[in-house]
């Protein structure tokens, strides 16, 4: 999986690259545990950062936090 980075604007819209974070992966976050679910031949788990929504692998959103494995 290719990595992505998130980086914060400065106030003139341009990004600032100092603040570049790698983003956490679905399949990598501690909030993505418990009830599975198989739709079109891919796999979800429910997140239970994101309101309880069913997210894939290889989704991401701002509210990801690597799980302590």
């Amino acid at each position: 999986m290719e990595k992505i980075y998130r980086v914060k604007l400065n106030k003139n819209g341009s990004p600032n690259f100092s603040t570049a974070e790698e983003v956490v992966y679905c399949k990598d976050c501690r909030h993505w545990v418990g009830e599975q679910a198989a739709f079109e031949g891919k796999n979800y788990n429910k997140c239970y950062s994101f309101s309880g929504f069913y997210t894939a692998a290889d989704d991401f959103c701002s509210y990801g936090e690597r799980s302590r494995q």
